[in-house]
C-alpha cells in the first residue's frame, strides 16, 4: 500500500508511515490504489516509466541518479537556530577577550625617581652605627719639608670584629708619582677625657702596626683593606698617627716630631 501523505510505499501491516510520520487509516491500508490517468507532462520534465515504482526516501536527480529528500522544514528551522546561537555566543566571547585585552593595552602611570644629583668630589658613606670615622673627611697629608702633597685621606674608620677587638680601615688615595708598599702607624685608645687606656694586652698605651697595601700611583685603598688593633681596647675614640711611608722602590718617607700627622677617630 502507498502512503496517502506523501505516496510512499509501504507494508501492509504500517501503522505510521516510515517517511513522513503519517498515521495510516485503515481506509488506506485497504484501498487499493488506482491508477491514476497522467496528466500531460510539461516539455523537459521526466516522466515515471510504466511498471516502475520510485525509490524510497528518493527522488529523480541528475544523470538517471537519485539523491535524499530534504528534511522537513521544522527540522531545517530547528537547525538554522542552533546554528545562530552558537554564533551568537561565539561572537560574546571573542568581544569579551578583545574588550580585557584593550583594557591591559591601556598604558598604566609610572613613577619615576629623581636623578642624582652629579658630583665631582668622592662619595662618603652615611654614618653607620658602631662605626667610628673622621669628623672632618678628605685631609691632605703633606710633606712639611718639600710642602709635596703625599696622600688624600678620604675617610678613616674602626669598628668591632667577632672577638670584640677593634679594626681600621683607612681610605686613602695615593698623590705621589711611585707606589707605597705599606704604611707605619701608632693607635691610642682615649677615654672619655682624651687620655690614653693601656693595653690589656701589653700594658702599653698605644699599638704600633704596619699596614702592608701595594697602592700605585693614583691608585686608592678599598673598604676590605682591614689593619687589625687586637691590643687596644674597645674605646669611643682612637688617635691614628703616621709615622713612616715605605714606597715600592725600597725609598721611604719617615716623619719626625711634631711634623707626625694625627687624626682623630671617634
Amino acid at each position: 500500500m502507498f502512503c496517502k501523505n506523501c505516496n510512499t510505499q509501504l507494508p501492509d501491516n504500517a501503522t505510521f508511515c516510515k517517511n513522513c510520520g503519517a498515521r495510516v487509516t485503515p481506509e488506506a491500508a485497504t484501498a487499493a490504489p488506482q491508477p491514476a490517468q497522467q496528466p500531460a507532462q510539461p516539455m523537459g520534465t521526466v516522466s515515471q516509466p510504466q511498471g516502475m515504482t520510485m525509490p524510497p526516501n528518493g527522488q529523480l536527480g541528475l544523470q538517471g541518479g537519485y539523491y535524499q529528500q530534504p528534511q522537513s522544514r521544522s527540522s531545517t528551522a530547528k537547525i538554522v537556530a542552533i546554528t545562530l546561537g552558537v554564533v551568537a555566543v561565539l561572537g560574546l566571547g571573542i568581544m569579551a577577550v578583545h574588550n580585557s585585552s584593550s583594557a591591559n593595552d591601556v598604558p598604566q602611570p609610572t613613577q619615576t625617581e629623581p636623578a642624582e644629583k652629579s658630583t665631582d668630589k668622592p662619595s662618603v658613606d652615611a654614618p653607620q652605627a658602631g662605626v667610628l670615622s673622621l669628623k672632618h673627611k678628605d685631609r691632605k697629608l703633606i710633606n712639611n719639608e718639600t710642602n709635596e702633597l703625599i696622600l688624600m685621606l678620604k675617610d678613616a674608620q674602626i669598628t668591632m670584629d667577632a672577638a670584640g677587638h677593634p679594626q681600621l680601615c683607612l681610605l686613602y688615595t695615593n698623590q705621589m708619582s711611585k707606589g707605597f708598599s705599606s704604611i707605619e702607624l701608632s693607635v691610642r685608645a682615649l677615654d672619655q677625657a682624651g687620655e690614653p687606656m693601656k693595653s690589656p694586652v701589653t700594658g702599653r698605651d698605644f699599638q704600633s702596626v704596619e699596614a702592608k697595601q701595594l697602592v700605585p700611583p693614583g691608585g686608592s685603598t678599598t673598604a676590605s683593606d682591614i689593619i687589625p688593633l687586637a691590643e687596644l681596647p674597645k674605646a669611643e675614640k682612637y688617635k691614628v698617627t703616621f709615622r713612616c711611608i715605605n714606597f715600592q722602590d725600597y725609598d721611604f718617607l719617615m716623619f719626625k716630631g711634631s711634623s707626625k700627622p694625627t687624626v682623630l677617630v671617634e
